[in-house]
């Protein structure tokens, strides 16, 4: 079940959902101190768990969909990359892929195609 849970797009889900538990634990940390330290009257603790409860519900549905979709598209984008050095592997080096984003990823297919010109130059002579 773990391996299942350790592709990217989980890695992006986790790294959302960290950050809305961290978020979680200021707003909590800071309603109560408001709370304590103030004591205003519109201010409750059953009111602060309400609004802690709301805003998790609210942000791990957000962060899960958030997470799915952009470990997705980088999922996607390093497929791209894998069919590519499987492509230079069965020595198709005229393969050759391009990224729209200019990013570590467009880099790294930038350098895989220089790889591929010079590995089918070196086949020709």
């Amino acid at each position: 079940m773990l391996k299942k849970l350790s592709g990217i797009r989980y890695m992006y889900i986790r790294s959302h959902l960290y950050a809305v538990f961290l978020t979680v634990i200021l707003l909590l940390s800071i309603l109560l101190s408001i709370y304590v330290i103030f004591a205003p009257d519109w201010l409750s603790v059953g009111g602060i768990f309400t609004f802690i409860l709301l805003y998790m519900l609210f942000a791990i549905v957000i962060s899960c969909y958030a997470g799915f979709k952009s470990g997705g598209k980088m999922k996607e984008r390093l497929d791209y990359l894998s069919v590519l050095i499987t492509q230079f592997a069965n020595g198709h080096y005229d393969s050759r892929m391009h990224f729209q984003e200019s990013d570590e990823l467009s880099r790294i297919s930038d350098e895989m195609n220089e790889l591929g010109e010079k590995l089918q130059n070196q086949v020709k002579m």
